[in-house]
């Protein structure tokens, strides 16, 4: 089940702000309520510069700054709060047996992600030159990753049961380049993109 919104709002066409959110349920996780719902949301603002009384830049008619903050989620469908069982009849006495292929996992969340980032954008005069430049950090908390597990508990054979155990954090620059070099009868457009990340 998943329940989402989004509003937006321009005011004078020099700022603008954005919210969304939203409300994913799905029951392969916890044994409460609770855990099986999961709210996100995001939030955006921009400021276009070159709309204000004071600028007056004839190179960069265009000019606008921007910057959002939001959480995601993720899930993998394959993993489940509670057991799973294996049904099949017994080769040696033909009877129906259930085998437990994977122990209960109440603790399992959604993954959540969290993501900001700040961009410029500009045009140059007639779009010969246009593009951006942004900056953005994500940071994951309850990621997936194999954590010990007693197997005498259940008698399963394994040792690691997949928890949300693991976090990410990273950061990095996208830049982008769009030039029209020729845009006359015949027409020659051309855009490059040059990004740099780090994660741990």
């Amino acid at each position: 089940v998943s329940l989402f919104g989004n509003a937006s709002y321009t005011f004078k066409n020099k700022y603008s702000l954005s919210i969304s959110s939203r409300k994913d349920g799905s029951n392969l996780f916890g044994v409460t309520a609770n855990d099986k719902w999961k709210p996100l949301w995001s939030a955006g603002t921009a400021w276009k510069i070159s709309n204000e009384p004071f600028y007056k830049s004839a190179l960069f008619p265009v000019l606008r700054l921007r910057a959002t903050y939001g959480y995601s989620g993720n899930v993998d469908l394959s993993r489940t709060a509670v057991a799973i069982g294996s049904y099949s009849p017994s080769s040696s006495v033909n009877l129906p047996f259930v085998q437990i292929v994977a122990p209960q996992n109440p603790s399992l969340q959604w993954e959540k992600i969290g993501m900001f980032n700040i961009g410029l954008e500009f045009e140059l005069k007639e779009q010969t030159l246009s593009g951006s430049i942004e900056y953005y950090r994500k940071k994951g908390t309850d990621l997936y990753g194999l954590s010990p597990y007693d197997y005498t508990a259940w008698g399963g054979g394994g040792y690691e049961l997949i928890r949300n155990v693991a976090n990410m954090k990273g950061s990095g620059l996208d830049i982008v380049l769009n030039s029209k070099n020729i845009n006359k009868a015949f027409k020659w457009n051309s855009s490059m993109l040059l990004n740099y990340n780090s994660s741990k």
